[in-house]
């Protein structure tokens, strides 16, 4: 009855009983005041309030010996110290509710993102964490407890992928220490990094092979490429002896500096790239936020400049001089990829294939990617993730203002994606995207096109069509079609591909050749891939090489203004000599475009890494 009536549970005709049996049993008044003042107790340790003060065991039961009479005042003193004391217990269960709620939501990371994403989030290593806190104000009276507490929430945090068995749990125990490796994949270091991971100013550091994330005191972090060899200048810099890094610095740092031998390059708030060759100089780049680059400190001459670095622009320095171009952002691994590539590690088929994205967009023959983000602030975009060609080559859902033309976002391989269908309007019409100006991008003789795709079941026996095109519609002139058939004999479950030569006015010179059949089957996503170069078209479905073809000739060269088109070709010749709309009747999730052969090892990579129904 006394535990119900601390828990508020007790109903108020048991009160009435329990008031009676206070004013007349003395026996169970004591222990009615022992029992809350346990209560009150084991509160006040776990959640201190500075306002509540507790009584003596004897105090307590000497008040209520004096203050016992008919109208109940013990029973209302009593009742007054239960109270506070549910308030105390009320204030630790909410701080226990909000514990394990975050621990759940850090396990969820840990499940979904891995390592990586969840360091990002979690606090600065050299600020002490929440629960150290909590566990130095209990430690005086419950210590082993506590420690236990404290161990296992420790061992519950995701660690990045770092070796680290010798790190000490705060680096400034260190005082000289400047830079920590707060994480790093397939790392191989130089035999001059400190064994427990932190950088000291003047210490040299090399990394082999691999990637390393590096947290700079000013919270300035960095991504090492190996083989890169560092030297960190105090908390806020560091000397790029050779190799190339990325970094971020926020506008809480103060700014950041980096030296190498050819230029100074600082900034107060950025997202850059340094790099060091060994014969051409050094390249700053400026993916975020403005740099400076100065070479006066560095220039045998007076010549040396100050240089203000846009984002999106690259200076390069050598013997003083400045140059600025475009920037090329393919040679750096961001923030972001580093911890994408983490999370890959252990991550779920989800995270392999985002890791496998961000090599093909750094991939230096990669003319455009469509990876098919839905971007819920610009649904009629479909953004192209090539970094060479970044900022063009974006496609635009439909033709003009056309709606009934535009494909529709549906879920794609993995529930995190996006895909769009495509069909049919009408006779003359179909669902497409449109991307402008990609004509003469493929200037050479070859060309791989890979591109994910599923047909449901309810299209399944009109399924098929052209997957993308690339015409200068003016005068109908083809560069290249590639297109998978699911009906018709004898066309049914082959690929095609068609390239038009020269200059050919409207159909009279294309030319198509087709793959040998394979099972396509509905509702199941399938990588279908054309690589093209002087000898041949060679054909490949799901990973493996279906068929090869002899040369059908050089790509035709079609005006910087032709579009290509995805999920039809609106002029698909017939054999009459007229033209027909030939539209894709099923999904498309992922598009890549090379102007190089992609390897049968590469192919296979994609086709095992981006399959949905891997673990």
């Amino acid at each position: 009855m006394v535990e119900a009536h601390l828990d508020g549970t007790l109903t108020e005709d048991a009160c009435a009983v329990l008031d009676g049996l206070l004013r007349d049993e003395p026996a169970l008044r004591r222990v009615y005041v022992e029992v809350c003042l346990q209560d009150q107790i084991t509160h006040r340790l776990l959640a201190p309030s500075p306002d509540v003060v507790l009584l003596a065991a004897d105090d307590v039961e000497a008040q209520a010996g004096e203050e016992v009479d008919a109208s109940g005042a013990v029973m209302a003193s009593l009742i007054e110290e239960a109270l506070r004391a549910r308030r105390l217990k009320e204030v630790e269960e909410r701080a226990q509710r909000e514990l394990d709620a975050s621990r759940s939501k850090e396990l969820q990371l840990a499940q979904r993102r891995a390592d990586a994403l969840q360091a990002k989030r979690s606090a600065h290593p050299w600020h002490a964490p929440p629960w150290a806190v909590w566990g130095s104000l209990a430690a005086a009276l419950f210590l082993a407890a506590w420690v236990g507490i404290a161990l296992e929430t420790n061992s519950s945090q995701p660690q990045p992928r770092a070796d680290r068995q010798n790190q000490p749990a705060d680096p400034l125990e260190q005082a000289d220490t400047v830079a920590y490796v707060r994480g790093s994949i397939d790392a191989r270091w130089g035999s001059d990094i400190p064994e427990e991971l932190n950088f000291k100013s003047g210490q040299p550091v090399s990394l082999e092979a691999g990637l390393a994330q590096v947290v700079f005191r000013d919270g300035t972090t960095v991504i090492l490429e190996g083989p890169v060899t560092i030297e960190p200048t105090g908390p806020r810099g560091l000397r790029l002896v050779s190799g190339r890094l990325s970094g971020s610095t926020s506008a809480q740092s103060g700014g950041f500096r980096v030296d190498t031998p050819d230029m100074v390059v600082t900034n107060q708030q950025a997202d850059f790239g340094v790099y060091v060759h060994p014969r051409s100089g050094s390249q700053a780049v400026a993916f975020g936020g403005e740099l400076t680059v100065d070479t006066r400190e560095l220039s045998s001459s007076l010549e040396g400049s100050i240089t203000q670095v846009r984002p999106g622009s690259s200076a390069s320095a050598q013997a003083g001089s400045v140059r600025v171009v475009r920037a090329d952002a393919s040679g750096f691994v961001s923030g972001e990829e580093f911890e994408v590539r983490a999370a890959a590690v252990d991550g779920d088929a989800y995270s392999r294939w985002l890791a496998h994205s961000y090599e093909l967009r750094r991939d230096p023959g990669v003319i455009a990617y469509y990876t098919f983000d839905h971007q819920d602030e610009a649904p009629r975009e479909l953004l192209n993730r090539a970094m060479r060609t970044a900022g063009e080559l974006d496609g635009t859902l439909g033709e003009g203002n056309n709606a009934m033309t535009m494909p529709r976002w549906v879920e794609g391989r993995f529930p995190d994606k996006g895909a769009l269908r495509f069909g049919v309007v009408d006779q003359s019409r179909a669902r497409t995207v449109v991307v402008e100006g990609f004509g003469g991008r493929v200037l050479g003789d070859t060309l791989t096109i890979a591109v994910w795709v599923r047909t449901p079941a309810s299209r399944f026996t009109s399924g098929g069509g052209t997957l993308v095109s690339l015409r200068d519609t003016p005068v109908r002139h083809m560069s290249f079609q590639f297109s998978l058939f699911l009906r018709g004999d004898p066309y049914a479950n082959r690929l095609q591909f068609g390239t038009g030569n020269e200059l050919a006015v409207e159909n009279a010179n294309d030319s198509f050749t087709y793959s040998d059949p394979r099972t396509v089957s509905a509702d199941d996503w399938h990588l279908a891939v054309v690589v093209y170069d002087p000898s041949g078209a060679t054909f490949f479905l799901d990973g493996a090489q279906v068929s090869r073809s002899p040369s059908m000739g050089p790509l035709a060269v079609t005006r910087p203004s032709a579009a290509l088109l995805l999920g039809t070709d609106p002029y698909m010749p017939n054999f009459n000599g007229t033209s027909r709309v030939e539209a894709f009747q099923g999904d498309i999730d992922e598009l890549v475009i090379l102007d190089r052969a992609m390897t049968r090892q590469e192919i296979n990579d994609m086709y095992q890494i981006g399959r949905s129904d891997q673990q």
